[in-house]
């Protein structure tokens, strides 16, 4: 299994991405990363099954990403078994994932989503929509004309800002 700390800018990454402090990919060859991206401190990404995150998305600090899972449906031993279970993960452009969430593997969060702090992401979520709780739900969507046109000018906070911001 390949770590990748960050300790200094990664050549493989490119020149915008923005990583926090203490952040930690596990098969960070399987991770794709957009553009204006930005990984808050102490973030988790587990990217075994694949993961890919778009252009101008957010991860807050604490945030874990997981793409893969033991057998413990039909498991041969017990708690579970040695097969492994690899789902990818997508994140699309502009997504805003909250401090402290978690995302299961095997989900895709569509553009313009907000995952709100404290999270668990255990199925899809719709483009532009609003989701809480454990296991999250949809609370609401983003003004979806605004949202698009702010995404076609490509409006991000990270394109205009270049750095994330501290407590992110």
């Amino acid at each position: 299994m390949g770590w990748f700390r960050r300790r200094q800018r990664d050549t493989r990454l490119h020149a915008t991405v923005s990583l926090g402090e203490g952040v930690r990919i596990a098969y960070p060859e399987r991770l794709v990363l957009g553009k204006h991206v930005s990984i808050g401190r102490d973030g988790y990404l587990q990217a075994r099954g694949g993961i890919t995150v778009g252009d101008h998305s957010m991860l807050g600090s604490r945030v874990v990403v997981l793409s893969h899972n033991h057998n413990y449906l039909n498991p041969t031993r017990l708690p579970y078994d040695e097969e492994e279970i690899v789902r990818p993960v997508v994140l699309g452009r502009y997504v805003w994932v909250g401090m402290g969430s978690m995302i299961c593997p095997g989900t895709t969060i569509g553009d313009a989503a907000v995952v709100l702090m404290g999270s668990v992401v255990t199925k899809d979520v719709p483009p532009m929509a609003i989701v809480r709780g454990n296991p999250a739900t949809v609370i609401g969507n983003r003004d979806q004309k605004s949202t698009q046109e702010l995404m076609d000018k490509e409006c991000s906070f990270m394109a205009i800002h270049k750095t994330p911001p501290e407590d992110l």
